[in-house]
């Protein structure tokens, strides 16, 4: 009776982890740029389809271009380990973490509008007063 190999069954779990992590980086996309449903179902496609992929490269590097049982269990455990840590930090955290990020920028760059409005008031008032005084010294020759 033979098992599966362990080196294929590593192999298997290491591969989830990474398609785990890719989910991980394209839920974080889509929290940093608040996506819609089109813009979600495009996301889960392209993983669908990478998934898809790295599953076939698999069972063709493994198992000669057939998918064994251990193999689609190894990439699933592989990816719910990952999904339960990486994605969760995802989905709970990188929301707060844009949203302040924004408030911040938006403090930012409130501030700068007010500094550069106050600097551009500052110039246009000493424009006045100069053409003022250059006015005056015309109006006396």
């Amino acid at each position: 009776m033979s098992g599966p190999d362990p080196i294929a069954l590593l192999w298997s779990v290491l591969t989830g982890v990474g398609l785990g992590l890719l989910f991980a980086l394209f839920e974080a996309v889509r929290a940093a740029f608040r996506a819609g449903r089109l813009a979600r179902f495009g996301t889960d496609l392209i993983f669908c389809l990478c998934a898809g992929a790295v599953t076939f490269l698999l069972a063709l590097a493994i198992a000669n271009g057939q998918l064994r049982f251990f193999q689609a269990g190894g990439e699933l455990i592989g990816f719910l380990l990952t999904d339960c840590t990486a994605g969760y930090a995802a989905r709970r955290f990188l929301p707060r973490l844009f949203s302040r990020w924004a408030a911040v920028r938006m403090r930012l760059r409130r501030a700068w509008k007010e500094k550069t409005e106050r600097f551009l008031r500052h110039r246009k008032e000493k424009r006045r007063e100069k053409s003022k005084k250059s006015k005056k010294s015309a109006k006396r020759t």
